[in-house]
């Protein structure tokens, strides 16, 4: 995930980049599944709704999600 995170940073192509948050989400999707209290947020973020919103170029993935569980 680090490495994830590392390249989503790294990325200036917002498409590469919404490309990879995806995968992030994912990634979010299939570790913490059995988590759904903790984790619920996140998961219902990083599905299809990921698709739905913009990138924040050079902002932390992390907070990209939170940003879209907010909304």
């Amino acid at each position: 995930m680090d490495d994830l995170c590392n390249k989503i940073l790294n990325e200036l192509d917002l498409k590469k980049q919404a490309d990879l948050m995806r995968q992030l989400g994912d990634f979010y999707y299939r570790e913490y599944w059995t988590m759904p209290l903790v984790y619920g947020n996140i998961l219902f973020a990083s599905s299809a709704k990921v698709k739905e919103y913009p990138v924040f170029p050079r902002r932390s993935p992390v907070l990209n999600l939170e940003y879209l569980t907010m909304k």
